[in-house]
Order: structure tokens, then sequence, then C-alpha cells
């Protein structure tokens, strides 16, 4: 191994192995050359540096630039409810939305019925489907200026706080009435506040606590030439749980 490299500094060697040439291990500053099965290790706190066996170091990877007219990276489905002035209520697909605590802000088109007749009776539902109810999700979407529920055959009740329907077969629901409406590029980025939270008993605990393992809605994901279905398992990690570990693992050494 040269010794050239004992004269750089922890950057300076972490970065020969970055941006390596073909003789991998090649010192770009220097001129030296170190084995291929080589990285730079601190060993203790005076800044001195050895050098410990694995294996071949990993060629960096540039991010690339790609484009498209749209990227969902991943947003949950629902079926919005509301009042309809031309067929008493209606519903229709919806999956652009964020949630921060009881804020609900969703975006619809602006030219499309749900916009209009939001803005007019300013409330609302958010029914959150699993993949056991894909086919009507579907329908609520595709279909346009038919009185949907009907049409669907779809069981449903009416909110007693918003007037709104909420679907029997959607095991999460949420109940919500319009703060403000900013339309922007054909978008109405509704802002709205939650009312109510509903979830089938099955979802909650003896505490009421919301069992996140037993819910799995389904998200919308992709970009301008695909777009696509993905579904959760039921794997699950508390929030802070990798932070912990991490901490217990330090702590230990």
């Amino acid at each position: 191994m040269c010794q050239n490299w004992l004269l750089m500094d922890e950057n300076e060697i972490i970065m020969s192995f970055c941006f390596k040439d073909e003789s991998c291990g090649r010192c770009p500053k220097l001129g030296g050359t170190a084995d291929k099965h080589i990285r730079p290790c601190q060993i203790d706190d005076r800044g001195d540096f050895s050098f410990t066996p694995l294996a071949l170091a990993k060629e960096v990877v540039m991010k690339q630039s790609f484009k498209t007219s749209k990227l969902y990276f991943g947003f949950p489905i629902f079926i919005l409810g509301y009042q309809d002035q031309n067929f008493g209520y209606n519903i229709t697909t919806c999956s652009s939305s964020y949630s921060l605590g009881d804020w609900l802000v969703i975006g619809v088109g602006a030219e499309e019925n749900a916009a209009d007749q939001i803005k007019h009776y300013q409330q609302f539902s958010v029914n959150i489907p699993d993949e056991n109810f894909m086919l009507e999700m579907e329908q609520a979407g595709f279909i346009s200026h038919r009185e949907k529920l009907k049409h669907l055959g779809l069981d449903y009740e009416i909110s007693e706080l918003t007037q709104a329907p909420i679907l029997e077969a959607c095991s999460v629901v949420l109940d919500c009435q319009v703060d403000r409406i900013i339309e922007e590029d054909g978008i109405c980025h509704i802002f709205a506040k939650i009312l109510e939270r509903l979830a089938d008993p099955e979802l909650l605990d003896d505490k009421g606590h919301f069992k996140n393992d037993r819910f799995a809605p389904t998200y919308f994901m992709g970009d301008g030439h695909q777009r696509v279905y993905r579904y959760l398992d039921d794997r699950f990690d508390p929030m802070g749980s990798f932070f912990k570990k991490a901490r217990k693992k330090n702590d230990k050494s």
C-alpha cells in the first residue's frame, strides 16, 4: 500500500475512493495506489486512519433527470362524497390530499362537477377504501354526469354534520367543512377542517386508538407515462424506532 495515503486528510481519502478510475484504488491527488479491497477507517479520536478489508468500493451513481408531465410518488385513493344540486348526493374518486392535525387539503379539477358542488355546499366527506373496493373506486371516477350512488348500487348514509354521503364499504371516513378554496392552473385547492373522524370498530382498540396495522388504503403512483395502484402489506414500525435503535447501538459502542 502506498504511504502517500497517510499524507491525506479524511475527506481527501474518501474522495479518492469515490472518484476512482478503472484502476480501482488509484489516488488522483498524489499518484499513489492502494489495494482495491481496502477503505479508510478512523480508529481513534486522534484523526489517525487505518485501512480495513471490505468488498470492492461501489461506484458513485448520479441521479438522472427525466421529463414527465406529472409525478405521483404515492398518495392514498379516496372517494369524495358531496351534496349535488342535480342528483341529491354524489361521489367521485380522488387521490390528491394531505392532512395536518384537524386540517385537510384536497385537490379537485376546477371544471369538475365535484368542485362546483363543494363550492356551493361547502361540505364533503372523504371515504377511504381498501383494495376490496377497487372496481367501485374506478367506476366512481370514470363515470360522469350520473347519479353514481344509485347507478353503482352503493350503500351509504347521510352525515348529520355535513349532509354528505358516508359509504358503508369504506372503513375510514372524514367529515369535512370547507374553510377556503384557492383556484390555480385549473385546480381547486380546497382547505377544510375535519369535523369528525369515523372508523369501523375493528380498526379501534379498547381505548379508541387507531390500529394502524389493520388499515391498508390503496396508493396511487406513477408519472405521465403510466399510473398504477400500489398496496400495503402488514409490516409496520413505530415512529422513532429506528432512531432509538441507532442511539442504543451507539451507546453500547
